[in-house]
């Protein structure tokens, strides 16, 4: 049952990562569409949870949700899903110089992550 459990949350986390880097590829490319697939994300998690712990936590926290309202009116979402790959995860990426004046959106490369 812990071995399912662990790998749940694996399965999830790695969905999250996937959905931030949707965001930062300009995949998902609006805010509104973005906290979605968070949310529809999230209660999948939560219901698969239910599977191995009565109260499962959310994967996606309300505090993720409130700094991207925050951040909606400041920048762009591939900007912010890039800073968070960074900032969070550790991931770095190329971002290729003069593509028509870095015009949003913009091409990135993941460094092998």
């Amino acid at each position: 049952m812990e071995e399912g459990k662990k790998q749940c949350e694996e399965k999830f986390k790695q969905e999250l990562l996937d959905v931030w880097k949707d965001a930062a590829e300009y995949k998902i490319k609006t805010y509104d569409d973005f906290a979605n697939e968070l949310r529809m994300l999230n209660e999948r998690y939560v219901d698969e949870m239910e599977d191995f712990e009565e109260f499962p936590s959310d994967i996606v926290l309300e505090s993720e949700y409130d700094s991207i309202e925050k951040f909606k009116e400041k920048m762009s979402l591939q900007v912010y899903a890039l800073g968070h790959l960074d900032s969070i995860y550790g991931i770095k990426c190329e971002v290729p110089l003069d593509t028509e004046k870095l015009a949003i959106p913009f091409q990135v490369i993941f460094n092998n992550n």
